[in-house]
């Protein structure tokens, strides 16, 4: 019964993250990649890749983490492990989103210098 708990609880919080902070950031990340690459079919083709990815990357972060559990004896247990899991994902998806931060102003600069070698 606490496990069962434990995996509705999980999985509600998992893709409430995936569905709407999924969203948030695939809507309006769009204006950050429009200013990286300033090419609208690029940053729309760019932004359903992440898009992919993160949602691939929830996917598999919970997937993973619900193989880990044990049998809970109290609603405790249960809430501890969901809280511990759903953390450990949210710390997984804000460095890769910091990563991508971080990487995409250095590709824009790629980008822009490709472009010029190849309009000379």
């Amino acid at each position: 019964m606490y496990n069962l708990f434990a995996y509705i609880l999980y999985l509600s919080l998992v893709l409430f993250v995936v569905i709407f902070v999924g969203r948030f950031l695939y809507n309006n990340g769009r204006f950050y990649l429009m200013d990286i690459f300033n090419d609208e079919k690029l940053v729309d083709s760019v932004n359903r890749f992440m898009y992919a990815g993160y949602c691939l990357v929830n996917a598999g972060g919970a997937f993973n983490c619900l193989h880990k559990t044990n049998t809970f004896s109290s609603y405790t247990e249960s809430v501890v492990y969901v809280s511990e899991n759903t953390g450990e994902l949210l710390i997984l998806l804000g460095i890769m989103h910091f990563i991508n931060m971080l990487v995409l102003p250095l590709l824009k600069n790629v980008f822009k210098s490709k472009k010029v070698v190849s309009k000379t």
